[in-house]
């Protein structure tokens, strides 16, 4: 009985040995997505600075005419208190200069180079708040960027056998 155990495997192995067979190789595996940490979201946008920048000019120019709004004895400069309206007010109401000298030109510029700076501001304001309204952008890496490298056995011609490299460079 233990010879014809024997005879078996040894008949088993001779037909193994003798008759071709094909092996097929495993089809390459991808490495799965390496696991990114929770990123926390993106800090939400503040105030641009076209808004900073517009209320700090604002401020800057009106403050002047609101200090000589509240210190002068015309009546026409109490419209100072307006403002960006204000300065543009006050010089439409300003008395005619008689017989062409005017004694008040320098307050008159003044007052269109206040009003200039003070529409740029509200301008800026503006701009800074309808700009506001979109969310920015911001860069992040659409992917894991560290070097990951598998090998894995792959098919090489028709009935070769090799292997491939995956991962990312």
């Amino acid at each position: 009985m233990t010879m014809s155990i024997v005879r078996g495997i040894a008949l088993v192995v001779a037909a193994t040995l003798i008759v071709p067979g094909v092996a097929l190789a495993q089809e390459p595996i991808a490495p799965p997505a390496p696991a990114t940490p929770e990123q926390p979201p993106p800090p939400a946008p503040g105030p641009s600075l076209w808004l900073i920048g517009g209320v700090t000019a604002l401020a800057f120019s009106y403050a002047p005419a609101a200090m000589v709004a509240a210190t002068s004895g015309l009546t026409v400069d109490r419209t100072l208190v307006v403002p960006v309206l204000g300065p543009w007010i006050d010089l439409t109401q300003r008395p005619a200069c008689p017989d062409g000298v005017c004694s008040d030109k320098a307050g008159k510029q003044l007052l269109v180079l206040d009003g200039a700076f003070q529409a740029a501001s509200l301008a800026a304001i503006l701009f800074g708040l309808l700009s506001a309204s979109q969310a920015t952008a911001t860069a992040r890496p659409s992917a894991d960027l560290r070097l990951t490298v598998r090998v894995a056995p792959a098919p090489v011609g028709v009935a070769g056998h090799g292997l491939v490299a995956l991962g990312t460079f």
